[in-house]
């Protein structure tokens, strides 16, 4: 459910172009030591990355449900814990990985109206400089 959840709030932030909930904000500062302007855009290859380890989790919870044969052993509540730790961090990792990437001008975002912006400009409208000659 938690990487579903961040999967939401990415796929709002990357397609819809709105902001993550102040309280994963917070908590991605804390993590990371950046700013809060480091959280404006995702890039797409985070949404990637979410939709990547959903996916994986979903496919964990299905093999504990219908693959898995369980005994009558007992699993240590600090092995538990840590289970559960890891996938709420592994989510959270992920969403760290945004402040270490380009922002902006070499990014790839999604409009509202769904069309993609690379971040670079055709040739044919770049300006010539004094001095150049076109080919």
């Amino acid at each position: 459910m938690w990487n579903g959840l961040l999967l939401l709030f990415t796929i709002r932030s990357v397609v819809m172009s709105e902001t993550l909930p102040d309280w994963l904000i917070d908590a991605l500062c804390c993590l990371t030591g950046r700013t809060r302007d480091a959280w404006n855009e995702l890039h797409l290859s985070i949404l990637l990355l979410q939709v990547l380890l959903w996916v994986h989790s979903f496919r964990r919870l299905l093999e504990c449900l219908f693959v898995s044969v369980f005994s009558n052993g007992v699993i240590h509540i600090v092995q538990y814990a840590f289970g559960l730790g890891y996938y709420v961090l592994l989510g959270l990792t992920v969403l760290c990985l945004n402040a270490s990437l380009p922002q902006s001008a070499h990014m790839v975002s999604c409009n509202r109206d769904s069309s993609f912006h690379w971040g670079i400009t055709p040739p044919a409208l770049v300006p010539l400089t004094a001095g150049q000659d076109e080919d």
